[in-house]
């Protein structure tokens, strides 16, 4: 039986370290290089807002960190704003280009002028964060972050 201990500790050992470090392993294997972590709607005063009304502007801000924490070049990012109307209609598109250098934080915005005459009720934006156009990436097009999603109303 003391034989059997000596042999089961070190494997017992090194199934410990694997159960603790894969966690560790997993994240960073399934995490992206860049994470939104907020959008904010606000009025053209900088004022956070949910509610707008028909003729106004919604300045749509997204603030987004790179996961990337070792040194090295900065991330090349395509940011883009969509707006939804209430029929599901994509009413506004709006583009950013950049770099983020790794484990830096940014903010971008999109304004969006409300016409006089749109639907009212619940707009949803939706923040997608690329490597380009997927027309120019061609097979190396990828997503740099899960999407992000804020709604606001018109009335």
């Amino acid at each position: 039986m003391f034989v059997m201990r000596q042999k089961a500790l070190p494997i017992l050992a090194i199934l410990m370290s694997l159960a603790l470090l894969s966690p560790c392993f997993m994240a960073s294997a399934q995490s992206k290089p860049i994470a939104i972590i907020t959008v904010r709607t606000l009025d053209m005063m900088g004022n956070e807002r949910t509610s707008f009304a028909r003729g106004t502007t919604v300045v749509v801000e997204v603030t987004i960190q790179s996961q990337v924490y070792a040194y090295g070049p900065p991330t090349g990012y395509l940011l883009i704003v969509e707006i939804f109307n209430p029929q599901n209609y994509v009413v506004f598109i709006g583009f950013i280009t950049d770099v983020i250098d790794p484990g830096a934080t940014k903010k971008a915005g999109s304004g969006y002028q409300i016409p006089a005459g749109a639907s009212t009720g619940t707009y949803t934006v939706r923040i997608f964060v690329w490597n380009g156009w997927p027309s120019q990436m061609g097979p190396n097009w990828e997503a740099l972050s899960d999407p992000g999603e804020k709604t606001f109303t018109v009335s």
